[in-house]
Parts: C-alpha cells; sequence; structure tokens
C-alpha cells in the first residue's frame, strides 16, 4: 500500500508529536537542531495535513487487495500520489533522494548545518575579495 497523505492520527497529530518529542531532546541535540528546525518541520507536516484524503480510500484499497483474487503487488492510494509517487517510483533511488532535499527538505536544516554553510559562504566571499 503506497497512500499519500490521508487524515489519520499521524497525520493530523505530527505537529505536536514532533514537539513532544523535540522537547525531550537533551540540550546538546536541541542547540544542533535549533528551534527553527521545529518550526520548518511543524510547517510542513501541517501544511500536508490540510490537504489530506480522507482515510476511507486507503480502507477501500486494502479491501480490495485482500479480497483480490489475484492481487497487484503494490496499490498506490490518493491523487496526489498517482502524479507525485507514481512517478518518483520509477527513479533510481539516489535521484529520488536529490530531488526532495532540493525541492521538499531545502528547508529544512539544521542550526548546526546552517552555521556551517554560514562560515563557507563567508569564506567564499573572502576568497572574492582579495
Amino acid at each position: 500500500m503506497n497512500p499519500s497523505f490521508h487524515r489519520t492520527q499521524i497525520a493530523t497529530n505530527a505537529p505536536a508529536t514532533l514537539k513532544i518529542s523535540y522537547d525531550a531532546l537533551d540540550a546538546k541535540t536541541k542547540a544542533e537542531y535549533g528551534p527553527e528546525y521545529l518550526t520548518s518541520v511543524q510547517k510542513l507536516t501541517s501544511d500536508h495535513t490540510d490537504a489530506c484524503w480522507d482515510p476511507k480510500h486507503v480502507v477501500n484499497a486494502l479491501i480490495k487487495a485482500t479480497t483480490a483474487v489475484t492481487p497487484r503487488t503494490q496499490y498506490i492510494v490518493g491523487a496526489d500520489a498517482i502524479f507525485y509517487l507514481l512517478p518518483l517510483m520509477n527513479l533510481p533511488t539516489p535521484l529520488v533522494e536529490q530531488l526532495m532535499v532540493k525541492s521538499l527538505l531545502k528547508e529544512l536544516v539544521p542550526a548546526r548545518e546552517k552555521a556551517a554553510l554560514v562560515l563557507q559562504e563567508k569564506g567564499k566571499e573572502g576568497k572574492k575579495t582579495k
């Protein structure tokens, strides 16, 4: 079963669950990620939650899969999954990961990584002015 985002507790509780998980982290790990990272991840999950499908579609697909005489090896559930997931499933995994990082996850950068990127950019600017 390959469903897209459906209105289940996993999707609707994601922002609150992320906050609970973040609050349970040790101080060092919290500092590495920073509160902006938590906010970005919560926004990403809540943006997707707003557009979730009715979970009955997944249930119907499960019934179809378990009662079919010759079930398919995969069931894609949700119109968005057909347009986004299906094409991605036919690409090599490393390429899919690169696409995800460059599009969906580009704003999700931990504080430690952002600091390293800033230092890297300052180093490049310093070399240009010399």
